[in-house]
This record gives structure tokens, C-alpha cells and sequence, in this order.
């Protein structure tokens, strides 16, 4: 039981490494085995994340909507170190240039952000401010959730694009089913603890996740981890723009 603990432990310790700011993970030993059982636990680390941008628009609730939206962005940004938005910059440059599956894998490659990935960048920094600003510490919460559960989804119905390993391939393989069950399962839990209107909002954005993970599979022949923070930020502002509409 001890030795169980102190795996989940470390599982959860790495992966808010890997996906925050806070530099637990460097200061580990830890194998393949807690790497893997750490993919179970993003939906915790959506939680974590949940729960301090929450704190964030709490705190500056006196604040006007924008500049309180404002500010949850500049919170989200500092957190995760905007992680899922370089991914996104990548994808865009690669995927919207209209060029053969090896070209574009390539140009996701490329440290260079070209003219779609600003562009997208710019307008998901936009989207963000607009939306939060019209959503609720609930809706925030849950918004950090799925972006993680989307990466799980997106994972477990994917192979790995390129031909050499990257930051995604580990991520890519190890999910299936497994994973998405319980992943989905835990969202949905939330979401009606939360506010059940909002269910509608959450199977939305991860209907048209899974359809935009098809899309990519299609042109490059599978996910990467630059596709992934793609599908992270999609998931969150799909269910943010739903989300709107549900709660009003």
C-alpha cells in the first residue's frame, strides 16, 4: 500500500512538472512505470490548475469582467508557462500550409513562428479574454479540466505522426481506452457536481475535438505533441463559447 502511495505520489509530482510551472519533478527519481500512471492523473492536474485560476477570478472579482479576464489569462499563461499555446503556433504554421505530410511535420518542427501561428496565437489570447470574462468560477474549473481530458481523448484514438520520438510519443502510446473512460467519467462527475447545464458544453467540445483529432490524423497521419496543445486549447475555448450560451 505504502509502495502504491508514494507511486501516485511521484506520478502526480511529474506530471505537475510537466505541465506547470512548478519545478517538482526535476528533483525526482522516477521510472517509466510512474510516467504512465501519471496519464490517469490529468484530469487532477486540470483540477489544480482549475482551482488556482479560480482563486485568481475570485480574488479580482471587484474587478471589471475584462480586467478580471485579463488577469485569469495572464494566470493561465504564467502556470502552465503557455505550453499549449506554443503547440498551437506550431500546428497552425504546419497544418494551414497547404503542403505534403512530411513538409508540414517539418515546419511544426521549426523554432520560427510563422504568419498562422501568430494569427492563432492572437486570436485565442482574444477569445480567452472575451470569454472569460462572461464565465463563471465554475466554468473555469471545468475549462481546465477538459483541456487535459481532450489530450487524453485525443491520444487514445491516435498513433504517433513522426517517424522519431518527441515530448508527445509517450503520451500517444500509452493511452487507450482505459484512460478515456476515466478521464471522460471524471469530467462528467465534476460537471454536475458543478452545474449540470453545463454537460451540454462539455460533450460539445469534445465532440468537436475528437472530429478536429480525426481532421489532423488525416493530414499528417497521426498526433504529435505540438497537435496536442492544439486540441488542449480547442477543447478549452469550445467549451468556454458553449458554455456562454448555457449558462445564461
Amino acid at each position: 500500500m505504502g509502495d502504491k502511495l508514494s507511486q501516485l505520489i511521484r506520478s502526480l509530482l511529474v506530471m505537475l512538472s510537466f505541465f506547470t510551472r512548478i519545478p517538482i519533478g526535476d528533483q525526482l527519481d522516477f521510472d517509466e512505470a510512474d510516467y504512465d500512471l501519471g496519464i490517469l492523473l490529468f484530469p487532477l492536474i486540470g483540477v489544480m490548475i482549475g482551482i488556482f485560476l479560480g482563486l485568481v477570478k475570485w480574488i479580482f472579482g471587484f474587478a471589471p469582467p475584462y480586467v478580471s479576464a485579463l488577469l485569469v489569462l495572464l494566470a493561465y499563461l504564467w502556470i502552465t508557462g503557455a505550453l499549449h499555446l506554443d503547440g498551437l503556433s506550431d500546428s497552425l504554421d504546419g497544418l494551414l500550409s497547404g503542403r505534403e505530410k512530411d513538409k508540414k511535420l517539418e515546419i511544426m518542427q521549426d523554432s520560427r513562428v510563422g504568419a498562422f501561428g501568430s494569427i492563432g496565437v492572437t486570436f485565442v489570447l482574444i477569445a480567452y479574454v472575451v470569454l472569460l470574462a462572461e464565465s463563471s468560477i465554475g466554468m473555469v474549473l471545468i475549462m481546465s479540466i477538459i483541456g487535459k481530458v481532450g489530450i487524453v481523448g485525443a491520444a487514445s484514438i491516435s498513433t504517433y505522426a513522426r517517424e522519431t520520438q518527441g515530448l508527445g510519443t509517450r503520451f500517444i502510446q500509452q493511452c487507450s481506452y482505459k484512460e478515456r473512460l476515466m478521464s471522460f467519467g471524471f469530467l462528467a462527475l465534476v460537471t454536475i457536481l458543478v452545474d449540470y447545464r453545463l454537460i451540454v458544453a462539455v460533450a460539445g467540445a469534445l465532440i468537436i475535438t475528437g472530429m478536429a483529432t480525426n481532421h489532423i490524423k488525416n493530414e499528417i497521419g497521426g498526433m504529435t505533441g505540438d497537435t496536442l496543445g492544439l486540441v488542449h486549447e480547442m477543447a478549452q475555448l469550445t467549451f468556454l463559447l458553449i458554455g456562454s450560451f448555457v449558462a445564461m
